[in-house]
């Protein structure tokens, strides 16, 4: 590979607000009694609340409620208040629990509160809590249904048609302990199997809290769910964003035979939808593994074969044409992908990165990429991490590894220039930035290396006919068009690097965006899934 010089480094200095420490925001001003009033009014509306919800056989009922803030409030004083902070949402919205579902020892403290300014003119007891809560309301259905469930047109129990049956991943509220994660899930679990639903694979318990359960339900017991306290969120599985296919093919008559690396060199792990042969990849292959073992290892979607092109190569146009190929690594890959083009129904998502990640581990990886998202495409706004997305911030801390996640290419179906392609040509680049075109599932978690693109030229091809028609967004080094961008959890700044993924170009003739797979000029090259057709293709992508 070339050796390319280091990026310079510039410093941005500019004025920062300070950040308030949670605990020691300035309260805001109050009418005590009244405040204490109010906040009693909606502490009985939770518990009349709770009364009412179904509960779960055999499983101790639990208080959940949410609580919406004027300043932060520390997990400390919510401890002492007797609450756990289970979930933290945009607009210093909280969700807490409570064992005491009467919530007998927070009310005693808001009595205390309600008193008032003390004689000697101190401020009322537990002013710095009270005070700064605003409101305290149940958990609605509606908290409940995830956005691919919401992207589905499910916006409220009752958009749901009781006679369709849906596979869903049920996300449960922690437990105190992993016995009582444990007891939890096998209680929900028999509540299923009574006949009013199909549990599908084993249930997945995370180390840090995570707990899914995967049931085929019936539109009405899908309902019921959603009424559950100890449910946090109800969802469609997440399907994997391979791109199209149909890509146009570069073929090369003769290829150099590769330099493989040594022994010793590093072993990248690659997780995707399986490595095919190659003349090109197959003397740098460790292992070909698969979560679950029945997938088998090859590539049948053809997109983990092209990853692998580019993790063992870097830019293999530029191989080409020094008819040289070294590749400095050596490869394990492992298949998650099905045939069609999902994840394995039995497995829940966690659960297949837990067991892949390590797999990798074992066999010496300390670099693994993952080059999948969610194909629903939406966007993340903020809030809690996702299943996916939280097990591979944990997974990066347990097994001490190097998570390379790209940040996903825009929508196809809902693209955020707009609906009709010579959008484009005017909106680009100001829609790299919009909500819309913000990091899905799970490109915005906090622990891993997210990856976006760069453009590695114009995309435009050496032909006669081509005429105005065919219009160039970038040149060298702007912004792929079908990038996706940032923040990711926290407002953390995302993507944390950019490397070469093509461009688009717009074809005015017949109104179409032509990337990689039309092009091979707009696009990277990489390795062909099928060398028997030919050895090299394109595409255009994070």
């Amino acid at each position: 590979m070339a050796a390319l010089a280091h990026l310079p480094l510039l410093r941005f200095t500019r004025e920062e607000p300070r950040r308030k420490r949670p605990g020691f925001s300035t309260p805001v001003k109050r009418d005590v009694p009244a405040h204490a009033r109010r906040i009693e009014r909606d502490l009985d509306d939770v518990v009349e609340d709770f009364a009412k919800r179904p509960c779960i056989k055999d499983i101790d009922p639990a208080l959940i409620l949410k609580v919406e803030l004027t300043n932060p409030i520390d997990e400390d004083t919510w401890r002492r208040a007797g609450f756990q902070v289970l979930a933290q949402n945009p607009g210093n919205i909280l969700v807490l629990f409570a064992s005491d579902t009467e919530l007998k020892k927070f009310r005693a403290q808001l009595a205390e509160f309600k008193k008032g300014t003390k004689p000697n003119g101190g401020k009322a007891a537990y002013f710095g809590l009270f005070s700064n809560i605003e409101h305290a309301r149940p958990i609605p259905p509606e908290d409940r249904i995830g956005p691919r469930l919401a992207a589905m047109g499910i916006a409220s129990a009752n958009a749901i048609d009781g006679r369709k049956r849906f596979l869903v991943d049920i996300e449960l509220w922690d437990a105190e302990t992993s016995l009582d994660r444990h007891v939890r899930v096998s209680r929900i679990e028999k509540h299923f199997t009574d006949g009013k639903g199909e549990i599908i694979g084993s249930p997945y318990i995370g180390a840090y809290g995570l707990i899914l359960i995967r049931v085929r339900v019936t539109g009405k017991l899908l309902g019921e769910l959603l009424q559950l306290n100890e449910v946090a969120l109800v969802d469609v599985p997440p399907l994997p964003d391979l791109g199209e296919d149909g890509v146009s093919e570069l073929t090369l008559d003769t290829v150099p035979v590769p330099t493989l690396p040594g022994q010793d060199a590093p072993v990248i792990g690659i997780i995707d939808s399986g490595l095919n042969a190659h003349p090109l990849i197959d003397g740098l292959v460790v292992d070909r593994i698969a979560v679950p073992d029945n997938l088998g290892t090859a590539d049948k979607k053809g997109h983990g074969t092209v990853v692998a092109g580019i993790a063992a190569y870097g830019d293999v146009r530029e191989c080409v044409d020094r008819k040289t190929f070294a590749a400095p690594v050596r490869i394990v890959s492992v298949r998650v992908v099905n045939d069609q083009g999902g994840f394995d129904d039995t497995l829940k998502i966690p659960e297949i990165m837990r067991k892949a990640v390590e797999a990798l581990a074992q066999r010496g990886c300390r670099v693994i990429n993952l080059s999948l998202g969610d194909a629903s495409h939406i966007p993340y706004a903020g809030g809690r991490a996702s299943p996916w997305a939280a097990e591979l911030d944990t997974l990066v801390r347990e097994f001490d590894v190097v998570l390379v996640v790209s940040a996903g290419n825009s929508s196809p179906k809902s693209p955020p220039w707009g609906p009709h392609p010579e959008s484009i040509v005017e909106a680009y680049p100001r829609y790299l930035t919009a909500a819309e075109n913000r990091l899905v599932d799970p490109a915005y978690a906090a622990n891993v290396v997210t990856v976006g693109s760069l453009a590695h030229g114009n995309g435009l091809r050496i032909d006669p006919f081509d005429g105005p028609a065919m219009r160039a967004l970038t040149e060298l080094d702007d912004p792929t068009p079908i990038t996706r961008s940032g923040p990711g959890i926290n407002e953390a700044i995302k993507p944390d690097f950019v490397d070469y993924g093509g461009t688009v170009v717009f074809n005015g003739e017949v109104q179409q965006l032509i990337t990689g797979k039309h092009w091979t000029s707009a696009g990277m090259l990489s390795l062909s899934p099928d060398y028997r057709r030919c050895l090299f293709t394109a595409d255009t992508g994070t």
